[in-house]
């Protein structure tokens, strides 16, 4: 997952100037990809999810219990330190992939044109 991260973010940076691809983050950004704990984070984008999980410190599963047993859900914890801050946050790794899926399908219809 951190490579996938890497991945992103550093195709984010080459795709800066795209316009059609500028049209694709205005898209997600409308989506909310973290949970802040302690509601400190104000944005919570996909590129700053990306960002979370690079200089994360501790990754976590996230584990529910339907009554039957505890299962993992499809969510993951991120704790980490920005200068003296911590920070902890969690991110639903179905969304992050979806977007990602979204992202891949941009750059492969670029690449067939």
């Amino acid at each position: 997952m951190l490579q996938l991260a890497v991945s992103f973010r550093t195709l984010d940076d080459i795709l800066n100037d795209d316009l059609e691809f500028q049209q694709i983050k205005e898209e997600l950004d409308k989506e909310e990809f973290l949970t802040c704990y302690d509601g400190k984070l104000k944005v919570r984008t996909f590129r700053e999810c990306c960002n979370k999980l690079i200089h994360a410190g501790d990754v976590r599963p996230v584990y529910a219990n339907d009554g039957e047993g505890f299962y993992m859900s499809s969510s993951i914890e991120l704790t980490g330190q920005y200068q003296k801050e911590i920070w902890q946050v969690s991110f639903d790794v179905i969304r992050l992939f979806d977007a990602m899926a979204l992202i891949c399908t941009f750059v492969d219809d670029r690449l067939i044109r």
